[in-house]
């Protein structure tokens, strides 16, 4: 129950968003062994939402999600590929602590620590920027809606998707909104300039073809 109250935080939907309770909450449900709530919890603390931004923390709870879904599965490897030796190993400490404490007391310091990109400039990389079959809105699947929507999004400072617009539709309202529903689950570490995150636009497709 307080996975899904943190899941419901986050999406604003049926209360107010509010990261701060959505971390509040994924926190009781990760530490009460929840899997889904250990993803929330890592996906916050990787886009410093609700708490303060630690790369670690959120590596440390994406290692310990037993069987986990595909975004976070994605993110999971990515993320690992993108940090430091250093921080890597700090992580996997962590997560075997964690793990043998039955998930309590995980990851609770305040620091920050973010992701040290490649040089001073460099362009966001991508955690996870793909559909899932989820993506597909059901009621599309039974009309045999089908279409590609041009849009515009955001990439901000924390590499969370901060907004998105449709620059072209697909002629299908549903899949119009589908397509931006879709991009703000994307997640990235962001663009740097002169060693400062800044947020950047970029465009692309969304397609949604039956099989």
């Amino acid at each position: 129950m307080s996975g899904m109250l943190g899941m419901i935080y986050m999406s604003g939907r049926d209360f107010p968003m509010s990261y701060e309770e959505a971390a509040k909450w994924s926190r009781l449900g990760a530490e009460g062994g929840q899997p889904e709530a250990q993803q929330n919890l890592g996906f916050l603390y990787l886009t410093g939402q609700g708490v303060q931004t630690n790369v670690v923390y959120a590596l440390m709870w994406y290692d310990v999600v037993n069987k986990p879904d595909r975004r976070s599965g994605e993110i999971h490897r990515r993320l690992t590929e993108a940090l430091s030796e250093d921080q890597r190993s700090r992580a996997r400490e962590l997560a075997d602590q964690c793990a043998k404490a039955r998930f309590k007391a995980c990851g609770t310091g305040a620091e920050t620590e973010l992701a040290v990109p490649a040089a001073p400039t460099t362009s966001e990389v991508a955690l996870f920027n793909a559909q899932t079959v989820e993506d597909y809105p059901s009621i599309s699947i039974r009309l045999g809606e089908q279409g590609a929507v041009t849009i515009k999004y955001q990439v901000a400072q924390n590499g969370a998707v901060a907004s998105c617009a449709v620059t072209r539709s697909s002629g299908k309202p549903r899949l119009d909104d589908a397509a931006c529903t879709t991009v703000q689950k994307w997640v990235f570490l962001p663009a740097y300039e002169d060693g400062k995150p800044v947020e950047v636009e970029k465009t692309g497709n969304v397609v949604f073809q039956l099989k």
